[in-house]
């Protein structure tokens, strides 16, 4: 297998996304190893395959390692039955080198309905706004406004860079 750690420095790109499961619109597993094996010629440091994530993976998840090369990113952690379907240590043994957190966009949702339900219910905004969430009080500015201006410079640079390739 090829070292994508050497290249580095010659290589970029996003990652190859290819598809597997269940359903008429599979391509199957041979199909999605293809194209992560294409994304990576391409330049793509780093390929995912969807749907991989549920008990009884490993032996897709070694093919998977087996066969495309660079990092490989494990798309979630799923748990069946109150158990995990892997573990972080299995996903490292494998050949696993990233893995999502969907519990981000979940938490954050049940957030959202947690305030939004409690103020509907009181018909103000009196439980939002005294939350004080983590001390920083009614006003949620997790970033100073000086950090704001470096983040979009930052972006910016980024995009008008993207545009001269």
């Amino acid at each position: 297998m090829h070292d994508h750690r050497a290249n580095k420095l010659q290589r970029g790109g996003a990652p190859q996304i290819g598809t597997i499961g269940g359903g008429e619109k599979s391509l199957g597993l041979g199909e999605a190893i293809r194209r992560a094996q294409m994304g990576y010629l391409a330049g793509a440091e780093i390929t995912m395959i969807q749907d991989i994530c549920h008990a009884d993976c490993e032996a897709e998840c070694r093919e998977i390692v087996a066969k495309v090369p660079g990092w490989l990113f494990y798309p979630d952690i799923h748990a069946t039955d109150g158990v995990s379907d892997v573990t972080f240590e299995e996903l490292r043994e494998w050949g696993f080198s990233l893995v999502s957190n969907h519990a981000s966009m979940k938490g954050a949702v049940k957030g959202m309905m947690e305030y939004h339900l409690a103020n509907f219910k009181n018909k103000n905004t009196v439980y939002s706004e005294n939350d004080e969430f983590y001390g920083m009080g009614h006003i949620f500015h997790p970033f100073k406004f000086e950090d704001w201006i470096e983040r979009d410079k930052y972006y910016v640079d980024y995009e008008k860079n993207l545009s001269k390739k």
